[in-house]
């Protein structure tokens, strides 16, 4: 064979030892130099390339030591065998999925999961990671795998105080976001499990329940909240509620809903509740009611929590409240899992807890979607005819639903605010159930969205609805 063909370039970063390496590595997996091939020995092969010798001894060495090579005593070296490959073309590669396309952008966009980042104290933040990265060094080792005993210590103390709870800190878990924790809950209560989802709800839930292989039954939600006939014709054992503020419909779920869920649970073993207390902290007309979790009595309540919403979406922290016969269970099963939130970032949320700043934030949130919620009212009452909109579940939450009766149908609502670059939510699209689409409402968050912006979009929304 001809080895002076090989081309080694000196003037390379690359070492001439490894150019000699790659080039013949690659003449062995494509074939050309065949199984049981000798190669010349170091002195003629560095000759014929006119390198030295050592250059080409490394080299041999690292062919070597990867079984490209075998070396025979007294006779020199040989191709070893190498397990053929396939030739895949990049048309007979298989394809990967598509990435999920973004939606085309709106000039203004009334999402549920917005929230105002401006209002966020950055450099209360920044002094306190700054403060915590240069007193705890300790970080950077692995930490506990339930979470840092200092935040869970912190947020038993802020459950007790705004949330009616009394938990140990034993029984917090802190987790990377709700839907994580919600997949390790279904894993909990076991594959075959049947969880009852309210109609509409949250149907990010709904596939990472199915996405375990359990099934699902829809709940409907009345005006006190999931409906308890419905729930018990069902075959459900679990049933995921969230009663401070049922997402999308905003209705709270009253005291005597409440009772009787918890007493559906009661009556047969393996039943469990899981409660998202989703928008709990955002209640502007009257003070929150306790969670449901603060009046269970027999451990049939798992508590979810996140600071996606309270803080903002970036901070992929959540926490739950495992009752203690689930705490045992979790910590046989899952004693090997880390935490997956940084111990870097508990630590700051739990002294930005602990000072005082984390209500200093709710409170002046509070204040600034109230104000948000209230122009998004008046002004598109402003722009339509009296009696032509009815808003709801604006009680509490970042969202309000809008049921126009002006003949048309959520399509066409959704539609015509698109063609004036608004972008509103069909409530159908937070059904599982083709035949549950509402006719003519559409659901608008309002917290990402500044009150001079919700001045102008309500100006093009009364164009779409009402022509004006």
């Amino acid at each position: 064979m001809e080895y002076c063909r090989l081309q080694l370039d000196p003037s390379r970063k690359e070492p001439l030892y490894r150019q000699l390496y790659l080039a013949i590595a690659a003449q062995i997996r494509s074939g050309t130099l065949p199984q049981g091939e000798k190669l010349p020995g170091k002195r003629a092969m560095a000759g014929q390339l006119g390198v030295s010798q050592n250059t080409v001894e490394t080299a041999y060495e690292m062919l070597l030591s990867e079984g490209y090579l075998r070396s025979k005593p007294r006779s020199g070296f040989y191709v070893q065998a190498m397990p053929t490959r396939p030739q895949v073309t990049a048309q007979g590669r298989p394809a990967c999925p598509p990435e999920r396309p973004a939606p085309p952008q709106a000039a203004y966009d009334f999402a549920t999961s917005a929230v105002d980042t401006a209002c966020f104290p950055y450099a209360t933040w920044a002094r306190i990671t700054r403060d915590i990265f240069s007193d705890h060094r300790e970080l950077l080792s692995r930490g506990e795998p339930q979470g840092e005993i200092e935040l869970r210590e912190e947020l038993c103390r802020y459950l007790a105080e705004n949330r009616g709870m009394q938990v140990e800190p034993a029984q917090v878990v802190i987790g990377a976001g709700v839907e994580y924790l919600c997949g390790l809950i279904v894993r909990l209560l076991g594959g075959g499990c049947t969880f009852g989802l309210e109609e509409p709800g949250y149907q990010r839930n709904r596939e990472i329940i199915y996405n375990q292989g359990c099934q699902v039954c829809a709940l409907p939600v009345d005006g006190e909240g999931v409906d308890m006939a419905a729930l018990d014709k069902s075959s459900a054992q679990a049933v995921y509620v969230t009663p401070a503020h049922q997402f999308p419909t905003g209705v709270m779920m009253s005291a005597a809903r409440r009772m009787a869920l918890l007493d559906w649970a009661e009556a047969a073993q393996g039943r469990m509740i899981i409660e998202d207390d989703y928008d709990s902290e955002f209640r502007y007309e009257f003070r929150p009611v306790p969670a449901l979790q603060g009046l269970d009595t027999g451990g049939k309540v798992i508590y979810l929590n996140t600071f996606s919403r309270s803080l903002a979406p970036a901070f992929r922290m959540a926490y739950m409240v495992l009752p203690p016969q689930l705490l045992k269970r979790y910590q046989q099963d899952f004693a090997f899992y880390s935490c997956t939130v940084s111990r870097f970032e508990q630590q700051c949320l739990c002294r930005f807890i602990r000072d005082g700043h984390f209500t200093r934030h709710l409170n002046r949130a509070r204040t600034l979607y109230r104000a948000r919620r209230d122009t998004l009212k008046q002004e598109l009452e402003r722009m339509s005819p009296e009696g032509a909109l009815q808003f709801s579940g604006g009680q509490a939450g970042t969202h309000l639903i809008v049921t126009v009766k002006n003949g048309m149908d959520e399509a066409a609502l959704v539609g015509a605010c698109r063609r004036q670059g608004v972008r509103v939510y069909g409530l159908s699209q937070f059904c599982a159930q083709s035949g549950a689409a509402h006719s003519a409402s559409v659901v608008m968050g309002y917290a990402g969205i500044e009150r001079g912006r919700i001045e102008q979009a309500a100006r093009r929304i009364g164009k779409a609805w009402f022509g004006n």
